[in-house]
């Protein structure tokens, strides 16, 4: 289907003011924005009115690139593995590396940021059913303990899951050197399969991770 010379518009800046972002930081204007794309600051406020709204239209692409990633990732017969989720884990990884400035602005609102908040608690418990189905994917495969899906282990996995999964970015941004994001990712990888997963995994789980090829 063509894209609208508008929608084109709009689209080429979200992806450009995306890079921006990631590169110079979430502080600068929009109009230092414009100055770095070399387009009148008109342009962009034609269709995005603040800086928020510029925002919000990153993390929507942010979450349609993950959606459609996480909903292709059907593990049947030997992709049943450990092995496999890890390498879903590490596509989401570089996908959340690519709009870090969106997870991070996320991190960086105020609490009066109602509209957006509010955004953020529908996608997560959306997110939530999706986590758990992996979950009882990988129970049923016999990598993970059934004790993992009742509480209070659920919610202790969740939080753990979230935390790790969204804060290694805001890490990065802070202590890590950006350019040296493979490395880091095979840190945070190891990280994440060793204090999120490991106290839930059965003997042959165990195995596996031992095992483990980190992307």
């Amino acid at each position: 289907m063509k894209i609208a010379k508008g929608e084109n518009t709009r689209l080429t800046i979200i992806d450009r003011a995306r890079a921006i972002f990631n590169e110079r930081g979430i502080s600068i204007t929009i109009d230092a924005v414009a100055k770095e794309l070399r387009i009148s600051k008109s342009r962009i406020t034609n269709h995005f009115a603040t800086k928020d709204q510029l925002f919000m239209s990153i993390l929507a692409e942010y979450e349609q690139e993950l959606g459609r990633l996480v909903a292709n990732w059907h593990p049947t017969g030997v992709e049943k593995s450990l092995q496999a989720y890890v390498n879903m884990l590490s596509d989401v990884m570089d996908t959340q590396f690519r709009y870090r400035c969106a997870i991070v602005y996320l991190h960086m609102l105020s609490p009066g940021h109602h509209e957006l908040k509010q955004h953020t608690y529908e996608n997560f418990n959306r997110n939530k059913a999706s986590i758990r189905q992996r979950m009882e994917s990988m129970y049923k495969s016999g990598i993970m303990a059934e004790t993992v899906l009742k509480e209070p282990a659920w919610s202790a996995f969740i939080f753990t899951y979230v935390n790790m999964l969204t804060q290694w970015v805001v890490f990065q941004d802070m202590y890590d050197d950006p350019d040296e994001y493979v490395m880091n990712k095979q840190k945070y990888l190891r990280a994440v399969m060793n204090h999120v997963y490991l106290p839930y995994l059965t003997k042959k789980g165990k195995e596996e991770l031992e095992a483990l090829a980190y992307p």
